[in-house]
């Protein structure tokens, strides 16, 4: 039976290997950008920053480069990029790089559109919850890693440093205006990267298929993002010039984009968020790497769900047996352990993050606190202690 579905997604989506050569004919929502990207210079030295200009320049618009995006993006970054903008008298904004760069444009093109500080318009935590009154500038998405979604989504997820605060702004107005997903510009992309963006986009999938409000189109969208993902990004991880491998995982990451989009994250991105706020060096997908198999064990003990784990399983492609439900279920969990395994992420080190003695009971508080939005989501009640249980076993006991 087909069911009700409510789809909206304004970005328009250019895909495949090569596309990037369109930037010199498809017109642009302005006259003159500032392109957004990593403080690593990575993406100069790979030669995308000159190539991204060139391509512009065919069409006579104008680029200021900003160079400054960590891997949690920071506040004063996206105020500091506002100042840049309104100097140099930019009318759009392009990203360049993964879901910090195209995080932290959404996030400028707010804050440039409507005037202050970008924390004024955050909607929880100590955020200012200002509404958004004027349309943001329009943020052109151009992707060099397969993960966050970011470029198909309305969501912009910033950290203020001050606070230890990673909160989420989701407001229609923050669909990027077009993406361009090139798997050719992910070529280069190290093993860690590979991995952690793509264990990423299988969770979106996956999480976006357990929520409450998961509908027909999402689900199709969400089982066929987890298949790519399953069974291809070992392959990128260990062979990553392999380019339909990267553009299996590149259509996973923005089919899982969608997903989010449409029926949002649970609780493991709740869970997430303060981990990589309190330990800035952890990148999101390490943090979820870190609670995957906790997590998930966890709710397969609430039994609500066990019959939609079995199916994500079986779209894997995955060998499900047995008639106990509870274990049928697990059989996703093992399934997601063995991929993190392939990867070479299912052990991650505690001191290459910069995470020592994490205290447990400040990220569960965390989670309740400015990072409960996704908890209307659950199917199912996580309390204090299922949440601090997940971080002791996860962040202490497996250490």
């Amino acid at each position: 039976m087909i069911r009700n579905f409510n789809y909206f997604i304004p970005t328009r989506v250019v895909f495949g290997p090569g596309c990037l050569e369109q930037l010199a004919t498809i017109a642009m929502p302005g006259k003159k950008a500032i392109l957004v990207t990593f403080a690593d210079l990575s993406m100069s030295r790979l030669g995308y920053v000159e190539r991204i200009v060139g391509l512009l320049k065919k069409q006579n618009i104008d680029v200021v480069v900003f160079e400054k995006v960590l891997t949690n993006p920071l506040t004063g970054t996206v105020d500091e990029g506002v100042a840049l903008m309104k100097q140099e008298g930019c009318d759009f904004i392009i990203a360049l790089g993964g879901g910090s760069p195209i995080d932290t444009s959404k996030a400028m093109s707010v804050a440039a559109a409507n005037g202050g500080r970008y924390w004024d318009y955050v909607p929880a935590g100590t955020g200012g919850r200002k509404p958004v009154e004027k349309s943001p500038l329009p943020v052109v998405a151009i992707n060099t890693t397969a993960g966050t979604g970011s470029e198909v989504t309305p969501i912009a997820v910033i950290t203020n440093p001050d606070t230890n605060e990673k909160v989420s702004l989701r407001i229609d107005e923050l669909y990027p205006r077009m993406s361009f997903i090139d798997p050719e510009l992910m070529l280069s992309l190290p093993k860690g990267l590979t991995a952690f963006q793509g264990l990423d986009a299988f969770l979106h999938a996956a999480e976006g298929y357990i929520s409450r409000q998961s509908q027909f189109i999402t689900d199709r969208f969400a089982l066929e993002a987890v298949r790519l993902v399953y069974q291809n990004l070992g392959e990128c991880v260990n062979n990553g010039k392999n380019l339909e491998a990267r553009t299996s995982v590149a259509l996973a990451s923005t089919l899982a984009g969608m997903v989010i989009a449409l029926a949002g994250c649970i609780t493991e991105h709740s869970m997430e968020h303060p981990i990589s706020a309190h330990f800035p060096r952890v990148p999101h997908g390490a943090g979820l790497a870190l609670i995957f198999e906790q997590y998930f064990t966890k709710v397969v003990e609430k039994g609500t769900v066990n019959d939609r784990l079995i199916e994500l399983a079986q779209a894997m492609g995955v060998k499900v047996e047995g008639t106990d439900e509870a274990a049928r279920a697990m059989c996703f969990v093992r399934a997601g352990v063995e991929m993190l395994r392939a990867c070479g992420i299912d052990r991650i080190s505690h001191e290459a993050f910069g995470i020592e003695n994490p205290d447990v009971d400040q990220l569960t508080e965390d989670t309740f606190g400015y990072s409960s939005g996704n908890f209307v989501r659950d199917p199912y009640e996580l309390t204090r202690d299922d949440v601090r249980e997940i971080f002791t076993k996860s962040l202490l006991e497996a250490k």
